[in-house]
């Protein structure tokens, strides 16, 4: 075990379930996000994972986010990372730009979520952009609805595919 990561399985190839949601004192934070990405770029066993919550900043996120997109199981990976549910509230879970990267991974190929709402999280512009890029991808996303986006962001409607400028009230 290395920060909570299992890296000895995941190398073997045998754990198919990750659940590493961060909490109080168990947080796998930037490097730790980088060395699980690292690890799951070699795997190939993996079909479910959990990271969230874990501090780890856009570039842990990214990391991770990048495995996910390569991995041979990255339909599984996306389907299975909601729990096959079709409206999704991840709210006030103190989630950040690494969560938005790996959230924007799964949704890219992600088929049952039609709503997503993340109010209260620390996206901030890269993760808003992250969350936007995605959006050109999803098909069955119908309401994004997520907190603490930087103004001056962009972000992509699905409903008309413009993109708009995200403003102050």
């Amino acid at each position: 075990m290395f920060n909570g990561i299992p890296v000895k399985q995941i190398r073997e190839n045998s754990i198919t379930e990750l659940d590493l949601k961060g909490s109080e004192g168990k947080q796998l934070e930037s490097f730790g996000g980088i060395i699980l990405g690292h690890v799951m770029a070699a795997n190939t066993s993996v079909k479910c994972l959990h990271a969230w919550s874990n501090r780890m900043g856009a570039e842990g996120g990214q990391a991770i986010a990048s495995a996910i997109r390569t991995h041979p199981n990255f339909a599984q990976i996306a389907q299975n990372m909601f729990g096959g549910e079709t409206k999704v509230d991840m709210s006030k879970k103190n989630l950040d730009a690494g969560d938005a990267f790996i959230i924007a991974a799964a949704l890219e190929k992600n088929e049952a979520v039609t709503e997503l709402h993340a109010f209260g999280s620390d996206f901030g512009q890269a993760g808003g952009e992250a969350m936007a890029s995605m959006l050109g991808q999803n098909k069955t996303l119908e309401t994004l609805e997520i907190g603490n986006l930087m103004v001056g962001c962009k972000v992509k409607l699905k409903s008309s595919g413009e993109v708009k400028v995200v403003t102050s009230k």
